[in-house]
């Protein structure tokens, strides 16, 4: 993807590339009243997303899919995916964790989706 001649817009090689989509910030939620943690909804241990939120994740990229979206955003967040979080530098026990995002990664090359992938989040500060 490449910004277009006049700066107004994207393009993907030749063709302008318009973003139509969503916010799909992660695995392992109910979407769209509680995709932010609070006191009720306790961390996601080590990768331990259960299958049917994939599926359920999964099935609501395809939804975007077939609803005409060609985009989403997605957020590296501490309490599903992401694998420096209690231990800087050691992802030895946060390797499913890769796993989950890798997964992801290919569902959404699988539907030409593509995304913004926020890889940084205010939690650790």
């Amino acid at each position: 993807m490449t910004v277009g001649e006049h700066g107004r817009y994207f393009k993907i090689g030749s063709e302008p590339f318009f973003p139509v989509g969503q916010n799909l910030p992660f695995q392992g939620v109910d979407y769209p009243d509680s995709y932010l943690p609070d006191s009720n909804y306790p961390l996601t241990p080590l990768g331990t997303i259960a299958p049917a939120k994939f599926t359920d994740y999964y099935n609501k990229m395809q939804d975007l899919k077939n609803a005409g979206g060609n985009y989403f955003r997605f957020l590296l967040a501490p309490w599903t995916c992401d694998i420096e979080f209690e231990t800087l530098g050691d992802y030895s026990d946060r390797m499913t964790n890769a796993w989950e995002v890798d997964q992801m990664l290919e569902k959404a090359k699988e539907l030409d989706l593509r995304i913004l992938f926020n890889f940084s989040y205010f939690t650790p500060l």
